[in-house]
């Protein structure tokens, strides 16, 4: 490279102290993007281009930028996932459901294996989450022990209007 070599790819400064890990030109720190191990946490598979921690703006702009915005719209679709246990014996208004079961392991917590699980559910385009299991165990190592969670859980699409109605007429009768 030339006498340059430390310029910004950016904004031309002098002695940029990043380089992004797409095109491999320097950046400084003012217009370094960057992501954290935990951006895209619920992903099974973290694609190539998006498990890098430095970019530039146009490399980031190009290869994450699209892909965080799906990831997002998939994570607020999770959120509004509705979850039913094995334990629970409502009737729950069935539209389809999947024959695969997903399961989850290793987790910190067990809300954290919930929104795991519906995030799964979400990205395969399902609203509900059925005979889900969530179930601990401790690990440790001598003195110090932690729990770690599985869950499982089948994807399934309901229907909501329907359950909103079972609700408002349950709720009469109590």
């Amino acid at each position: 490279m030339s006498d340059q070599s430390n310029e910004c790819i950016s904004c031309r400064r002098m002695g940029a102290d990043f380089e992004c890990e797409v095109c491999n030109e320097f950046v400084c720190k003012k217009c370094v993007q960057k992501l954290s191990g935990e951006t895209f946490l619920y992903l099974d598979k973290i694609p190539e281009n998006m498990g890098h921690t430095h970019y530039c703006g146009a490399c980031f702009d190009r290869e994450v930028g699209p892909q965080l915005e799906i990831y997002e719209e998939v994570l607020s679709r999770a959120q509004e996932v509705f979850v039913f246990f094995k334990t629970q014996k409502k009737e729950i208004p069935l539209i389809k459901k999947t024959r695969e079961i997903m399961v989850v392991e290793g987790k910190p917590d067990r809300d954290e294996t919930i929104l795991c699980l519906a995030f799964m559910s979400a990205q395969k385009g399902f609203n509900a989450l059925i005979d889900v299991e969530v179930l601990s165990k401790k690990v440790g190592n001598h003195a110090y022990q932690k729990h770690e969670w599985r869950g499982t859980g089948v994807a399934a699409e309901i229907d909501a209007m329907k359950l909103d109605r079972q609700d408002k007429q349950n709720a009469i009768y109590r």
